[in-house]
């Protein structure tokens, strides 16, 4: 489950995302990785107005269990950081490492 879900938050972005922006809370990754405007059916530049209540619990589900094995920082309710891992993952070596091993583990 950690390696698919690694997999999910390369392929979003959201690894890039946490890792360039130093530490961020959960609205503001869902607008950088559109995320949850996709799920919504949404696309507009104003994003944080239109992330439905719903919808942002995806992503704060996603970085709690990011949170839970240890990809990433929750420093507060809704405050994540980066953590060695983070950008490992944000990093190609560390993408081409998750992406290899999806690949051979089918």
């Amino acid at each position: 489950m950690q390696l698919a879900l690694a997999r999910v938050g390369v392929d979003v972005g959201l690894f890039d995302a946490l890792a360039s922006s130093g530490g961020t809370t959960s609205t503001e990754l869902a607008c950088k990785t559109k995320v949850d405007i996709v799920l919504i059916g949404e696309r507009s530049t104003r994003c944080i107005s239109l992330i439905s209540r719903w919808a942002n619990c995806a992503t704060e589900r996603l970085l709690r269990y990011y949170q839970s094995v240890g990809m990433i920082l929750q420093r507060g309710p809704d405050d994540f950081a980066p953590n060695n891992v983070t950008e490992a993952l944000a990093w190609d070596g560390g993408r081409a490492g998750i992406c290899v091993q999806c690949v051979s583990s089918s």
